[in-house]
C-alpha cells in the first residue's frame, strides 16, 4: 500500500520491557564474561530490536549492521581510550594532547558516526544516507565557534562597563545592580552558546539525511532555537534558585540541631568558660581525655550530611529535567519543521512536561531496582516519543529509489557512542 495525501500516518512502536529485558541482560552478561568483546553485537541486536518495533504505515523499519564492522571500531576507541589514559598518568602533556586532537575531531566522528550508522538503517526496502562531508560539518561546527567568540566578547565588554569585572579586579565587592546585571548577561551569554551549537550540529545532521534518493529539508532559525532554551533554562534557574535557597535554610538548621546536641553530650564542667578564664595558667584539658564510664560524645552531623545529599539529589535531578525538557522541545522544532524532498512533513507532539515526568520516574524507579529498570525505562522513554509522532504524506512515494552506496566503516559510530552522542535521529 502506498502512502497517498490522506490524514497522517503515525508512527507506532510495539517495543515491550520483558523483551528487551531478556536481550539486555543476556547481552550484559556476555560482555562482561568477553572483557566487552560481545558489546558489538549487543549494540547490534539492541538496535535491530528498536527498529523491528518501530512500524509505518504496516512497515518494519530495519537495521542490518555487522557486529564485526563495529568491533573493529570499539577496538580503535578502546586504543585511543588507552593512549589518553596512559599517557595522562605517565606524562599529562600527553594525555591533554590526546585530548585536543580527539576534540578537533569531532566532527569527523560525527560525519564517520551517521555515514555508518544511517547506511545501515531502511524502511520499505530502501536504504538511508548521510550525504554530509567532513568539510561541511567543520564550516557548520564553525559558525558555532564564531557565534561562542563574538559571544564571549560582548560579554567581557559588558561587564566591563557594569563595573563588574573591574570590582573583581581590584578586589572590591561588586554593587548589587552590577551583581544583577552580570548574571543576566553570563546567563544569555550561556545560553546564546549553547544554542549556536546545538542548533549547528542538529540542522547540520538532519539536512544531510538521505532517505533513498529523496533528502530531508529542515529550517529553524536561530531566534526560534534560542527562544526556546532561554526559557527553558530560566524556569530551571528559577528553580535550582529555589532548591539552592531551601538547602541553604535547611542545612543551617540541621547546622544548628548538631550544634544543640554537642553542647548537651558534654560534660557542664567542660563548658564552664568562666573558670577557664579565671585560671589562665591551668594546663588545657586533654583533647584525647575520657571521664570513666563515660563515652565521649560524638559531633552527630548526620542530619546536616542527610540534608545536603538531599539537596544535592534534587539539584542533580532538576539538571536532568530541565535537559529532559530541552530535547523534548527541539525535537518537536525540528520535527515539526522538516520536509521530505515532494512536499512531505512530519509532525511531533510529544509533551515536553509529559516528557520530563518520564525520564525523572525512570530515573527514580532504576535508582530503586539498583539498575534493573533500566531496559524498561528506555521502552518507555521511546515509545512515548514515537508515537507522538506522523508522517505527513503529500502524495505517493513510489518515486523514491534506491541510491547506491559506499561501504561505511564504524569508527566513528563507535567513538560517537564513547563520546556520548546521540546521533540517530
Amino acid at each position: 500500500m502506498s502512502l497517498h495525501t490522506h490524514p497522517p500516518q503515525p508512527f507506532a512502536f510495539h517495543g515491550r520491557g520483558k523483551d528487551y529485558f531478556k536481550i539486555w541482560i543476556v547481552s550484559l552478561a556476555l560482555t562482561i564474561a568477553t572483557l566487552g568483546i560481545y558489546a558489538a553485537w549487543a549494540k547490534v541486536k539492541t538496535r535491530r530490536y528498536f527498529y523491528q518495533c518501530t512500524e509505518l504505515d504496516g512497515k518494519r523499519f530495519e537495521y542490518h549492521a555487522k557486529p564485526v564492522a563495529i568491533l573493529k571500531g570499539n577496538l580503535l576507541v578502546m586504543a585511543v581510550v588507552a593512549s589518553y589514559a596512559l599517557g595522562g598518568a605517565l606524562f599529562p602533556a600527553l594525555g591533554a594532547l590526546v585530548f585536543v586532537i580527539v576534540l578537533a575531531l569531532l566532527p569527523v566522528f560525527v560525519v564517520l558516526g551517521l555515514r555508518f550508522h544511517l547506511a545501515h538503517c531502511s524502511y520499505a526496502n530502501l536504504r538511508f544516507a548521510f550525504t554530509g562531508t567532513v568539510k561541511s560539518a567543520y564550516a557548520s561546527l564553525g559558525k558555532a565557534i564564531l557565534i561562542a567568540l563574538a559571544t564571549g566578547l560582548a560579554v567581557l565588554t559588558t561587564l566591563g562597563f557594569s563595573g563588574f569585572m573591574g570590582a573583581l579586579i581590584n578586589a572590591q565587592e561588586p554593587g548589587l545592580l552590577s551583581i544583577a546585571l552580570g548574571f543576566m548577561v553570563l546567563f544569555v551569554a550561556t545560553v546564546t552558546v549553547l544554542t549556536a551549537f546545538t542548533r549547528g550540529l542538529r540542522l547540520f545532521i538532519f539536512n544531510h539525511v538521505q532517505y533513498g534518493s529523496a533528502s530531508l529539508n529542515t529550517q529553524v532559525s536561530f531566534e526560534r532555537f534560542n527562544r526556546v532554551a532561554l526559557i527553558t533554562y530560566f524556569v530551571g534557574g528559577l528553580l535550582a534558585a529555589v532548591i539552592m535557597a531551601a538547602g541553604v535554610i535547611a542545612s543551617t538548621h540541621a547546622l544548628d540541631a548538631s550544634f544543640r546536641d554537642l553542647q548537651q553530650a558534654l560534660p557542664a564542667s567542660n563548658l564552664d568558660d568562666k573558670q577557664h578564664l579565671d585560671t589562665p595558667s591551668e594546663s588545657p584539658v586533654d583533647p584525647t581525655w575520657e571521664e570513666p564510664g563515660q563515652a565521649r560524645p560524638q559531633m552527630g552531623f548526620s542530619p546536616l550530611v542527610m540534608t545536603l545529599y538531599l539537596f544535592v539529589f534534587l539539584f542533580y535531578f532538576l539538571i536532568f529535567a530541565v535537559l529532559a525538557y530541552l530535547k523534548t522541545a527541539i525535537n518537536n522544532l525540528l520535527w515539526n519543521n522538516t520536509e521530505l524532498e515532494g512536499g512531505h512533513r512530519f509532525s511531533s507532539q510529544a509533551k515536553p512536561l509529559r516528557a520530563t515526568w518520564i525520564h525523572i520516574s525512570n530515573w527514580v524507579l532504576i535508582i530503586l531496582t539498583l539498575g534493573l529498570y533500566l531496559p524498561f525505562a528506555r521502552i518507555r522513554a521511546i515509545r512515548y516519543r514515537i508515537k507522538n509522532m506522523a508522517f505527513k504524506p503529500a502524495g505517493s512515494i513510489d518515486h523514491i529509489v534506491q541510491t547506491q552506496q559506499a561501504k561505511q566503516k564504524a569508527y566513528g559510530d563507535s567513538m560517537g557512542d564513547t563520546l556520548g552522542l546521540d546521533l540517530g535521529l
